[in-house]
C-alpha cells in the first residue's frame, strides 16, 4: 500500500494516479446554525475543543444535545466543569445504540450538568445564552463558554470534484451521510466488498 501523507487530494492528482476505483471520504463541515451572537469570541465549536481546553471556562453552556454534544458534556465534568446542555429535540443522545445512549444518560444524572429538551438556543452573548423552551418561555443561561454541537453537514461540492474521476467511485464516511464511527466503518467496508 502507498501512503501518502500531508498531501491534499486534488482531482489532477488522482486523475494522474488513473486509478480503477475511488473511496472519497473527505467527511463533513460542522454545521453552525443562525444563531444570533455565534461568531462571538466565546463561542467554539465541538470539533475544536479538544486540544484547546484552555479555551474553555468554568461554566460552558453546549448548545445541541446529541452524541456528541452529551458526551462533550461528560468529558467537561470530568474536567470539573459546569455544564448545560440545550437539545431542541424531545430527547438528548437521541440517535444513540439504546446501552450506550443509557450510560450516557447516567453520566449525565451523576455529574454536574444541567439539561434541557425542547429548547433552542436564539442568542448568544458574552455572558451566556439566551434560549425559548416549548412554552415560548425565554430564559438566560450563564456561561463563560458556548460549544456548538449542532451536527456536520456534507460538503458536496467538496465531494463531487472526484465524481467521475475512476469508474468506480464511492462515497463513505461522512460524505456519503453524516453518521458516526459505525457509519464511516460500515460505508467503508461496503465499498471495499463491492470492488
Amino acid at each position: 500500500v502507498n501512503v501518502i501523507m500531508n498531501t491534499e487530494a486534488t482531482r489532477e492528482m488522482i486523475e494522474n494516479l488513473d486509478p480503477d476505483a475511488v473511496l472519497v471520504a473527505v467527511g463533513s463541515d460542522a454545521f453552525m446554525p443562525p444563531i444570533e451572537g455565534i461568531d462571538g469570541a466565546n463561542v467554539i465549536n465541538a470539533r475544536d475543543v479538544f486540544g484547546h481546553e484552555e479555551k474553555l471556562g468554568k461554566k460552558i453552556a453546549i448548545v445541541g444535545g446529541g452524541n456528541v454534544g452529551c458526551e462533550m458534556a461528560i468529558y467537561f465534568d470530568s474536567l470539573g466543569k459546569e455544564s448545560v446542555v440545550v437539545e431542541m429535540g424531545q430527547y438528548l443522545s437521541a440517535t444513540s445504540q439504546l446501552t450506550a445512549r443509557m450510560q450516557i444518560m447516567e453520566y449525565l444524572e451523576k455529574g454536574n450538568i444541567t439539561t434541557y429538551v425542547n429548547t433552542r438556543c436564539v442568542k448568544i452573548t458574552d455572558k451566556g445564552i439566551y434560549v425559548v423552551d416549548e412554552k415560548n418561555e425565554e430564559r438566560f443561561i450563564e456561561a463563560d463558554t458556548v460549544v456548538i454541537s449542532a451536527g456536520s453537514k456534507i460538503d458536496k461540492a467538496k465531494r463531487e470534484i472526484f465524481k467521475d474521476v475512476a469508474f468506480d467511485v464511492i462515497n463513505i464516511g461522512d460524505c456519503y451521510k453524516v453518521g458516526d464511527l459505525q457509519n464511516a466503518i460500515h460505508t467503508a467496508w461496503d465499498a471495499a466488498t463491492t470492488l
